[in-house]
């Protein structure tokens, strides 16, 4: 297949939403997700904050996986 795109959709590859505790803006609206809604499922997932969160990715059955920061780890900000 020569497309990436289609590709992309056939395969089911999961979409980045956040990267260290910051939310993937362009992600987020290809996704089809509100912030309202990522953070509902942040909440679901047992913490309110992005800061803890290293990666979530939305993953191709519509579901979203959270990647946590271990203790201790950090941005470069903190």
């Amino acid at each position: 297949m020569r497309s990436h795109k289609a590709a992309v959709v056939l395969t089911g590859r999961p979409v980045e939403l956040v990267s260290d505790g910051r939310i993937n803006e362009a992600n987020l609206r290809k996704s089809l997700l509100s912030h309202d809604e990522l953070l509902s499922r942040l909440r679901a997932n047992g913490t309110e904050s992005l800061r803890k969160v290293r990666r979530a990715y939305l993953e191709p059955d519509g579901k979203v996986t959270f990647l946590m920061k271990e203790e201790g780890e950090g941005s470069a900000l903190q």
